[in-house]
């Protein structure tokens, strides 16, 4: 794919095009979460026990007397497919804003790289950005609070098997409390429900308009 190194059109010629990606990649997660649920309602199979006051349910090699089907197919596969794509949307996020640090090393010239500095991922990029390149990269902002509890979160998925624990992770579980969209189990086990990556999008698309017009203001001063 060509890139154009040009800070006034990233937004709407990079940032904007892969966040439609993005949308149409989340409803087909959720699409197939959906199915996938629908799916083990209309193929299980009830038969009744030898005893007649109590019945087994069979679907795909399973059964009710060995495992919590109704719990896998309707919370636990769903929330292993948002899982995954929520590590599919940070990745995401992470090489669209080294985008735009190197389109922002091209056009100005600069002779550091992002890969110069010390740091990784998200936090490197806005750095540099910020240092570098001088753009305002609201650190400060309710947008920029939420992506850094959405790499927490990503980052528990990755090392801890998605796991809060509460005497270390206290600012993660009160984002989960208070999200409308996720709940934790009662082993600390993250659950994220159907809206949640809809809303990582969402967020990620404000802040995106947001370094826009940090762009735009520094450009055309």
């Amino acid at each position: 794919m060509f890139i154009r190194h040009d800070l006034l059109s990233w937004y709407q010629q990079d940032g904007f095009p892969a966040l439609e990606l993005m949308d149409s990649y989340v409803s087909g997660v959720e699409e197939q979460a959906e199915q996938s649920s629908e799916k083990y309602v209309r193929e299980k199979k009830v038969i009744g026990n030898d005893d007649s006051l109590s019945c087994n349910t069979l679907y795909h090699g399973l059964d009710s007397e060995s495992w919590d089907l109704e719990g896998i197919f309707s919370v636990y596969f769903p929330n292993l497919q948002r899982r995954s794509a929520l590590l599919t949307l940070h990745s995401f996020f992470e090489f669209e804003l080294n985008k735009l640090c190197r389109f922002s090393k091209c056009e100005k010239e600069f002779r550091l790289d992002v890969s110069d500095l010390k740091s990784d991922g998200i936090d490197r990029a806005s750095l540099y950005l910020e240092k570098v390149a001088g753009i305002e990269t609201h650190r400060s902002s309710k947008e920029w609070a939420a992506i850094k509890n959405i790499q927490g979160l990503r980052n528990k998925i990755v090392h801890h098997e998605g796991k809060l624990r509460e005497d270390h992770d206290k600012a993660l579980i009160q984002f989960v409390d208070k999200h409308e969209y996720a709940s934790r189990s009662d082993d600390g086990e993250v659950v994220l429900k159907r809206g949640f990556l809809a809303l990582v999008v969402e967020t990620y698309r404000n802040y995106f308009k947001l370094l826009d017009a940090s762009i735009a203001a520094g450009l055309n001063p």
